[in-house]
């Protein structure tokens, strides 16, 4: 036993990592495309204007923090961008990662992550918080997502169906 264990922890050192398999030409299209001078006032002010165009919005991630009628994955963003304060309700069409099992390389999300968020802008929708208070916030379903030091948008944690090969 004393030497099986040895064996076993440098077998599981060097499985290979496990990848996102992603479209990465199609994906990357739609990334260079997307907007990055969203803020919710601008959709406040102007919702039929931004309504179905692909935006990029980072801040911090938050998991269960406002909840939705609806029985979809959703995750909140909440930061500040160039042109004023973000606080999107996002839509996953999949479960986040969010565990690593030994052995594996697996890029995470974890709760207060800075992460930057691709996706297409649905309209403001009503939403309700931890305490109970209610908001409406500019909806979004996601694309993609990237740690926030990812500069070059190039390694994605998460990537739609859509997407995935």
């Amino acid at each position: 036993m004393k030497t099986l264990l040895p064996l076993l922890l440098l077998a599981a050192t060097l499985l290979p990592a496990q990848e996102l398999k992603y479209d990465n030409a199609g994906l990357g299209q739609v990334v260079q495309t997307a907007s990055f001078e969203f803020a919710n006032f601008k959709m406040y002010e102007n919702e039929n204007e931004w309504k179905g165009k692909t935006v990029s919005v980072s801040g911090l991630y938050y998991p269960n923090r406002i909840y939705s009628r609806t029985k979809s994955v959703l995750i909140h963003i909440s930061g500040t961008g160039a042109f004023g304060p973000v606080s999107t309700a996002v839509y996953l069409d999949s479960p986040l990662p969010t565990t690593v099992s030994y052995g594996q390389e697996t890029p995470v999300m974890t709760p207060g992550m800075s992460a930057r968020v691709v996706g297409t802008l649905k309209r403001t929708e009503p939403f309700i918080t931890w305490e109970g208070y209610q908001m409406m916030l500019p909806a979004m379903e996601c694309i993609a997502i990237y740690r926030q030091d990812d500069a070059n948008l190039q390694y994605p944690i998460w990537v739609s169906r859509a997407y995935k090969r």
